[in-house]
């Protein structure tokens, strides 16, 4: 990846309400924390690592990253867009303005190995402003790379009122990745029951490799 400092960012503001748990970063899979294996798989892709989560954020100290706050709130809850902007203030300000921003969510625990890579060589070679993953032809809005000078035109979304991702990159070139699903899809994100079960088996499966 050329260019500026990746930074590599972990949304952490699901509450895993169908889990009936509390932060869904929280809820174990084979043992860890799903943020453990996001964490884990996003931080050898990236230069640095911070966490975009509301509250406490002495819950994620095991981690070592910085946890950043959403930057904007509204009565009705800004959604993924609002830590989308808190990630792009930070790494403007940490990393300068010609980094690019990773984003991911923290109920994803198998992501490629080449995610970063692979979004940022795409949004290189298509000169598109924004890179976004795909698997099976479903787009992931949540899994792309941002770069920071956006930052200005995405406050000004969230004023006018903008909540959406896909409404928000609708006015920006926008390349598309795609994944192969193998033995499971590599943005597999688990939100019940059933799912964590699943995430439980593939997880500890010795066999199960994604890059």
């Amino acid at each position: 990846m050329s260019g500026g400092i990746r930074v590599g960012a972990l949304l952490a503001g699901g509450r895993g309400t169908r889990l009936r748990r509390g932060d869904k970063g929280l809820v174990e899979v084979a043992g860890r924390p799903m943020i453990a294996h996001v964490h884990f798989r996003l931080a050898s892709q990236a230069d640095q690592i911070l966490i975009n989560a509301n509250g406490d954020p002495a819950r994620f100290k095991f981690l070592g990253a910085p946890v950043i706050p959403d930057s904007f709130v509204d009565a009705g809850g800004a959604g993924p867009l609002a830590g989308i902007h808190a990630v792009l203030a930070w790494a403007r300000h940490e990393a300068g303005p010609s980094a690019l921003v990773v984003t991911v969510p923290v109920d994803a625990p198998f992501l490629p190995m080449n995610l970063v890579s692979r979004l940022e060589e795409s949004r290189q070679s298509t000169e598109a402003d924004i890179s976004v993953a795909s698997s099976g032809g479903r787009r992931h809005p949540v899994i792309a790379c941002w770069p920071v000078r956006l930052l200005a035109e995405l406050r000004t979304a969230l004023d006018d009122g903008v909540r959406k991702i896909d409404a928000f990159t609708s006015a920006y070139r926008v390349s598309v990745v795609d994944w192969q699903i193998g033995a499971v899809d590599p943005f597999f994100n688990v939100n019940t029951a059933e799912d964590l079960a699943r995430a439980d088996g593939l997880a500890v499966d010795p066999l199960l490799h994604m890059d």
